[in-house]
């Protein structure tokens, strides 16, 4: 629901600001495609698996990522490979998932589509905002509108067809100003508007490997705000000096890690 607000609060730039509303429709659809089933497998694990396996599993978008971008471009960067492998040791420490392997559930498989769908939607978008560079915002639009109009089909024909008006009735039953509506609005302004305009423009900049280890701070900046508004403990020190370090890794300029006898690795290509 909250990605159908999120699209049409910014269908104005899609339709009346395109430079090229056929290529942002198409590529909305597409990159819709794959954060929808990222967002859908995430749903169906976390009916059997907790949030912090989820989290763990989502993180690992840094690793494919990674690896694609090295196969794409037919060298292996040890930077990237290095910052993958400590992003994803620091969000398994923070999560408390470094006690062992429980098995491929279900639910774990469901989960692993999560790092595809997602991380191979960073290379996309990329590609995609090359081709249209002054259209961040409509293409946000169309992504958003796509993700909801694929996510509404899976819920009504896998879920049942009352699940979406049972949803809406639940949120709304007391109103615009109820805590429900008021929390679905804050997550579709900020944790959806503002979230993927950001990425579309950030990813005409960065890379989508950079991209990826980014997004692997968000557990930590979870957990930091939970310790500062919800009173919760914080011991998740060595995950976020890990996840913390990954990013300085990444970030380290490429000439600096070049004069190092095993820095030196391909940049990204088109995918």
């Amino acid at each position: 629901m909250r990605f159908g607000i999120s699209g049409a609060a910014l269908s104005p730039f899609l339709f009346l600001k395109s430079t090229n509303l056929k290529q942002n429709l198409l590529s909305g659809l597409e990159v819709g495609l794959y954060l929808s089933l990222g967002y859908v497998s995430q749903a169906v694990g976390l009916q059997t698996e907790t949030a912090g396996s989820a989290g763990f599993l989502c993180s690992l978008q840094v690793v494919f990522v990674t690896l694609l971008a090295s196969l794409n471009s037919k060298t292996i960067s040890f930077p990237a490979l290095l910052s993958a492998l400590l992003a994803v040791l620091g969000v398994a420490q923070l999560e408390g998932l470094t006690t062992g392997f429980t098995g491929f559930t279900p639910g774990f498989i469901t989960l692993m589509l999560q790092p595809v769908a997602f991380g191979y939607s960073y290379l996309r978008i990329e590609t995609l905002m090359r081709k249209n560079p002054d259209d961040a915002l409509p293409f946000a639009s169309s992504q958003l509108l796509s993700t909801a109009l694929f996510s509404g089909v899976y819920a009504t024909f896998v879920e049942g067809s009352t699940s979406l008006p049972d949803s809406f009735t639940a949120i709304f039953s007391e109103g615009f100003t109820s805590p429900q509506a008021l929390s679905l609005a804050y997550t579709a302004v900020f944790g959806t508007i503002i979230s993927v305009a950001v990425e579309c423009e950030a990813l005409k900049y960065i890379s989508p490997r950079e991209a990826s280890v980014i997004l692997t701070t968000e557990p930590l900046i979870a957990s930091v705000g939970a310790s500062f508004l919800l009173k919760e403990e914080f011991d998740g020190w060595i995950g976020a000096g890990l996840i913390l370090l990954a990013s300085g890794v990444t970030f380290v300029p490429k000439e600096w890690m070049d004069r190092l006898p095993f820095g030196k690795g391909g940049e990204e290509g088109e995918v």
